[in-house]
């Protein structure tokens, strides 16, 4: 997608007057691109060794969409994953016949129908349950059953008929967060979610955490999610190096926001001194 977006969206960029650097030599730039595509596949390699070992029910709550289709379908071919998809059936088969896919409802993929599944009833009693207490009334659980993918893909891997979820093509973060939280819940130990994000540059690779969810996380919830970013790289194979960052440089500044970051390192000789070498993380 790297390889075929990216270009197209510059020329139509150079074509229109809107870039502002334009580039002159495509196959340099194309080059380029092929690199963090190498990189990319590099650093998941051992991620999708893992996979094709043991490949787990993964269920794409967006099972109509074009990308997840095709993704789908590489997760098949490739071992990876045994697909589910929630979505229409007839949608679904109409879609993978459009865009030239090999893939089939009921056939190669599972699907969980919104409109029409045996499974309602079963889906709808955990949910009242998890979310009662929240204010969510019965026919409105029953309401999100029918229409929201996010929760019936949660209420999938909490109930044990998926191993794992994907979500969030279009709607609000916050809100699909919010669903799995309520529930999926936490792991034991866990105190609250965090996000991570991988960047691959030119200078490496590096993960970032958190991006998107803890507001003002506290020194101690900054070190755990550390400790737990640091155990989840571990798994592409890769030593962890962690670095708390802030404005400060060697102490040489004690505003707030520095020292909660030596508060958090302390934390976490306290709680994992293993991730810490010779005082440096």
């Amino acid at each position: 997608m790297i390889l075929r977006i990216a270009p197209a969206v510059a020329k139509a960029a150079i074509a229109s007057g809107v870039a502002r650097r334009p580039i002159t030599d495509f196959k340099a730039y194309e080059e380029k691109l092929s690199g963090f595509v190498f990189r990319s596949g590099f650093i998941m390699r051992p991620i999708f060794e893992q996979a094709k070992a043991t490949p787990k029910r993964v269920i794409y709550a967006d099972g109509e969409d074009e990308r997840v289709l095709r993704a789908a379908q590489i997760a098949k071919e490739g071992g990876f994953a045994v697909p589910i998809l929630i979505g229409r059936s007839s949608v679904i088969e109409t879609r993978c016949q459009r865009y030239g896919l090999s893939i089939r409802p009921g056939r190669d993929v599972e699907v969980i129908n919104p409109e029409d599944d045996p499974r309602y009833r079963d889906y709808v009693a955990p949910l009242i349950e998890r979310v009662g207490r929240k204010g969510v009334a019965p026919d409105a659980a029953r309401t999100l059953v029918r229409t929201n993918s996010t929760v019936i893909a949660a209420i999938a891997v909490m109930r044990g008929d998926a191993d794992a979820m994907i979500a969030g093509l279009e709607g609000r973060f916050h809100s699909k967060l919010r669903n799995i939280r309520d529930i999926i819940g936490l792991r034991e130990g866990v105190r609250d979610l965090s996000a991570k994000t991988l960047m691959i540059t030119s200078k490496g690779n590096f993960f970032l955490a958190d991006t998107h969810v803890a507001q003002e996380p506290s020194a101690k919830d900054i070190a755990d999610i550390a400790i737990l970013s640091a155990h989840h790289v571990s798994r592409f194979g890769i030593t962890p190096k962690i670095a708390l960052v802030s404005h400060s440089d060697f102490g040489d500044s004690d505003t707030k926001s520095a020292q909660k970051m030596r508060i958090a390192f302390d934390y976490i000789l306290k709680i994992d001194p293993e991730l810490v070498v010779d005082g440096e993380m």
